[in-house]
């Protein structure tokens, strides 16, 4: 059973995370947003994220952005990537909706750690990390699980 407290938390950060996708907040609403994330746990994307939301085929344009955050709705999502402009370090970040499991489909070229595609933490509001790194050619990736609000 969740405690009050990370009900709140779910609460939170789900609110938090619909504000940021209108993409209608200011410099100071960050500010608001960030102190609120920070005392109660929720997370909330750096304004310098890109913010995608699943639509079934979703496409990660690298061009438009080295950090990327990813929200899932109530699909399941098969992601295509367009390349950066050159070789660079990639961060994905992934984050549950309130209804899980999602299945992701990441891009069959991408190389992953250990020759495994790495399984997603299936809890409500989960957030998992995918580092990339593209050398021009190639992405190799590893993803860090179930980086949770406590």
């Amino acid at each position: 059973m969740a405690s009050d407290v990370s009900i709140l938390r779910q609460k939170l950060t789900a609110e938090l995370q619909s504000l940021v996708e209108t993409g209608n907040l200011t410099a100071k609403d960050y500010g608001i947003i960030a102190l609120a994330s920070t005392h109660l746990g929720a997370y909330v994307p750096p304004p310098n994220s890109k913010q995608v939301v699943s639509n079934g085929n979703s496409v990660i344009d690298w061009s438009a952005n080295a950090f990327q955050t990813f929200y899932f709705q109530n699909i399941d999502d098969v992601l295509t990537f367009a390349d950066p402009l050159q070789p660079m370090n990639l961060s994905l970040t992934l984050i549950q909706s309130s209804t899980v499991p999602h299945v992701l489909t990441f891009p069959s070229y991408i190389h992953w750690e250990n020759k495994t595609v790495p399984s997603l933490t299936n809890v409500a509001f989960a957030i998992d990390i995918v580092h990339l790194v593209f050398d021009g050619t190639y992405y190799f990736a590893r993803m860090t699980n179930n980086y949770n609000p406590i």
